[in-house]
């Protein structure tokens, strides 16, 4: 590892540190870069955070739609099914 914002891209495209990596870095880095790039991996983690929300927003969104239109269907069929039958839905 050369520098912190390095390893922040590397962290980002998917890397992740084991305890057979060497950590020494942390120990011997600029604070502020040390920071820069926590802020780094932090925004970028929010951003995936976001588009996932946004995934599942969606998936709740449509799965709600089709239980509305399933259950307007079946009213709809339990309408024409009663009106068949001669129920006129007034009681006489």
């Amino acid at each position: 590892m050369a520098t912190m914002m390095e390893l922040a891209e590397e962290i980002i495209k998917g890397r992740r540190i084991t305890k057979d990596d060497d950590l020494s870095i942390f120990l011997t880095c600029d604070l502020d870069e040390l920071r820069a790039g926590a802020d780094k991996i932090r925004e970028a983690a929010d951003a995936r955070r976001t588009v996932s929300s946004v995934h599942s927003l969606r998936t709740i969104i449509q799965t709600a739609r089709c239980m509305i239109s399933w259950t307007r269907r079946r009213s709809w069929r339990h309408a024409v099914s009663m009106k068949s039958m001669g129920y006129t839905g007034s009681q006489s």
